[in-house]
């Protein structure tokens, strides 16, 4: 998979001007700053609450711009009675792919999963380069979920936030006290769990579509994909969303 869209916060629909600034992530620091060779990575699941705390303090600018951007984007969907889905499931069982069509067809923002959102931050704390973490994700399934769990200890809901800070749609929630919280908390609408039964199980998902309210079968190809969300998009469309061709 590319490399995530860039976690700054732009919205060329609306006024720009009346939304919070952008925050760029800290530059890197200790391995970060080594030389590509001498980099070690730190995957070590220990003392991953203090490293979590540090990481929060060292990125307080960058959280606080993401979550006055979702209190702005907040209202903003409600004054147009937007809402808000999620698409949930297994790892690399179509979410992204179901996200970015949906925001096609209705002209919503998707910026990019949970992970994305906390990818400067964890790579920063693992002491690697963005494009190095990203890439290694998929292989370190086990850290990524326990440092996150950890990140948002005081929160459940923050990486929801972050999502919502910068975009529309939510991808990426993993942990079953972070879904009963966003859900809870009312964050989304609607949760879609994407189910594809061509790709493994995936440990790091802590509950199953039995929590979702809906779901939507990935058996064929895209095309099927995008047919079934066609549906999901006449189903939820109101005189605010964009439907071109449903």
């Amino acid at each position: 998979m590319a490399k995530p869209p860039d976690t700054g916060y732009t919205d060329p629909a609306a006024g720009v001007s009346r939304l919070p600034a952008a925050v760029p992530a800290p530059s890197p620091t200790g391995p970060m700053a080594a030389k590509a060779d001498e980099t070690v990575a730190n995957y070590i699941r220990e003392n991953l609450l203090d490293r979590a705390r540090a990481s929060r303090e060292k990125f307080r600018d960058y959280l606080a711009a993401k979550l006055d951007a979702f209190g702005w984007r907040t209202a903003q969907r409600k004054a147009r009675a937007v809402p808000v889905v999620a698409f949930l499931g297994m790892g690399r069982a179509g979410k992204d792919t179901s996200a970015e069509y949906f925001c096609h067809k209705t002209g919503l923002t998707y910026a990019g999963s949970a992970s994305s959102m906390v990818l400067p931050i964890i790579a920063d704390s693992i002491g690697v380069d963005l494009d190095t973490a990203w890439a290694e994700r998929h292989n370190n399934r086990q850290f990524w979920i326990e440092w996150c769990h950890a990140f948002r200890h005081d929160d459940p809901a923050l990486l929801v936030k972050m999502c919502l800070g910068s975009g529309d749609v939510v991808v990426g929630v993993r942990g079953k006290l972070e879904l009963h919280e966003v859900q809870q908390q009312r964050l989304i609408d609607y949760s879609f769990w994407v189910d594809n039964p061509r790709v493994p199980v995936d440990p790091t998902v802590e509950f199953s579509v039995a929590d979702c309210d809906f779901s939507i079968p990935n058996y064929g190809g895209v095309t099927d994909l995008y047919r079934r969300i066609d549906v999901l998009v006449r189903a939820l469309s109101t005189p605010h969303l964009k439907t071109e061709g449903t």
